[in-house]
């Protein structure tokens, strides 16, 4: 499979973009659960193909935990992260490949991203783990796994005049 053609100006806005948004709420505890890395590597994937989307969710994750001031790569949030970039990543370069999804295409893709970065953090940390608390009950799991999939779908909604704007690249 060929990627498509685009400047890397592009690429870097998306990086730039999704680590912005990831550090700005991992600031707040309420929106921590939020990863909007996912819905712009989604993006990316529909936009440039599934390596550079790929790549936008893995080097977002590294350059967010880098500005976070986590500079240990050990915990599991990084590496999950970088997993699910690449599934968003890779969701939208296959869905993109033969035309522009339509909003509510886009907004699954964001949606199926989102849940298979719950189920990855879920079921590898342990099925009751809450990011919101840090306490371990199966209720912060479920609440904090409901705000990331909202959030999802409100970032999908807004990155969505993107996609209708930009032709194939």
């Amino acid at each position: 499979m060929a990627e498509k053609k685009g400047d890397d100006w592009g690429f870097l806005e998306f990086v730039a973009l999704a680590v912005v948004l990831d550090v700005i709420f991992k600031q707040f505890p309420f929106l921590a659960s939020i990863q909007p890395i996912l819905p712009i590597a989604v993006l990316a994937g529909i936009l440039y193909g599934g390596l550079r989307g790929s790549a936008v969710g893995v080097i977002s994750a590294f350059f967010s935990t880098l500005f976070i001031g986590s500079l240990n790569f050990s915990g599991n949030l990084f590496f999950l992260q970088a997993a699910a970039g690449i599934i968003a990543g890779s969701l939208g370069g296959l869905a993109g490949k033969s035309r522009n999804p339509s909003v509510s295409e886009f907004v699954s893709l964001c949606v199926v991203a989102a849940i298979a970065f719950e189920a990855l953090n879920n079921f590898l940390n342990g099925t009751s783990f809450s990011r919101l608390s840090g306490y371990y009950y199966l209720e912060g799991t479920a609440l904090a796994s409901a705000l990331h999939i909202i959030a999802a779908i409100v970032i999908a909604l807004l990155l969505s005049k993107t996609l209708e704007k930009n032709e194939k690249i």
